[in-house]
């Protein structure tokens, strides 16, 4: 690009990400947490992605801008056609932006599913804590779960299933087998010993039931 067509382009992009142009000459330190994070969205749609990845995006922000940010995301994934790869602590902006969710604990992927499905129904024991654990109306219909003890060390991972240390439901099995993923319904996957067959015991039983 020659130098005119390179301003109209940044101003263009400054535009759809909701900063005014009178910003743009500014340095970091002269604007806000939130312009600094449009002008990192206006930036990444430089080179026109299909795939943006976001990583805690609202990290910093007042609840005025985090609204604003999410709006502004919704916006920018309908008009460039975006398909966003967020990596988040904040359940309710996955809920708000997502249709797919995936669910880690320590390195290890727990539960996959359709945001919906997700959201009406977690099966893994972590999964459940962790909605039980959002103060939000309508996130967790049942009792609140505290989870035991602490994290463990990702150097030393617990054998079988990583999360059994810290599991109330955790079967004979947990502490030397990890669990493969099995399919709970369409596109629903967990990765729970509390799903499927038992060998070192009887029936299992639904869990949260």
């Amino acid at each position: 690009m020659g130098k005119t067509e390179r301003r109209e382009a940044v101003r263009a992009l400054a535009g759809q990400a909701g900063l005014s142009h009178d910003l743009l000459s500014r340095r970091p330190g002269e604007v806000s947490g939130g312009q600094n994070q449009r002008a990192c969205i206006a930036r990444a749609l430089s080179t026109r992605p299909r795939l943006l990845v976001l990583d805690e995006p609202l990290t910093a922000l007042d609840a005025v801008a985090r609204q604003q940010m999410v709006t502004l995301l919704c916006r920018l994934k309908e008009n460039f056609g975006l398909t966003y790869f967020l990596i988040t602590h904040d359940l309710a902006l996955a809920r708000q932006i997502g249709t797919r969710v995936a669910v880690m604990y320590l390195g290890n992927l727990v539960e996959k599913a359709p945001a919906a499905a997700f959201f009406a129904e977690p099966r893994h024991p972590y999964a459940r804590a962790l909605l039980s654990s959002v103060l939000r109306p309508g996130f967790w219909q049942g009792k609140r779960i505290v989870l035991q003890g602490e994290l463990p060390s990702l150097r030393r991972p617990p054998k079988g299933c990583v999360f059994h240390p810290r599991c109330a439901e955790r079967l004979p099995i947990c502490t030397h087998t990890a669990p493969r993923p099995r399919a709970v319904a369409e596109g629903h996957t967990v990765c729970c010993h509390l799903f499927g067959a038992d060998p070192s015991g009887p029936s299992i039983r639904e869990p949260g039931r």
